[in-house]
């Protein structure tokens, strides 16, 4: 209902996300009702195909990274952080989440 009330008054223009860095972004999407920091890097990973984004809030990839590098949880920030520099992000969460549920 937010949603479609801001787009309405044109408060909330998508097509502007697009030229957007990814923190400006989310923080753009994070002023929509209901909508946080691990919402908006979901929306800008999936919809967007942002590619970079990290998001380290996220339990599953986590919980992931705790299983499959032996660390436990949660795993040292340092080491998720060494995690995204050496990793297509979009390739492996989507590859953590689908050995999760298996």
């Amino acid at each position: 209902k937010n949603l479609a009330k801001k787009t309405l008054n044109k408060s909330f223009n998508p097509k502007l996300i697009k030229n957007m860095s990814d923190e400006e972004a989310i923080v753009y999407l994070s002023k929509l009702k209901q909508i946080g920091r691990w919402s908006a890097e979901m929306i800008l990973l999936f919809t967007y195909n942002r590619s970079n984004i990290w998001p380290t809030q996220d339990i599953g990839l986590l919980r992931a990274i705790s299983k499959n590098y032996k660390k436990k949880y949660l795993p040292p920030e340092k080491f998720v952080m060494l995690l995204k520099k050496k990793i297509f992000t979009l390739l492996f969460c989507s590859n953590m989440v689908f050995m999760e549920k298996y």
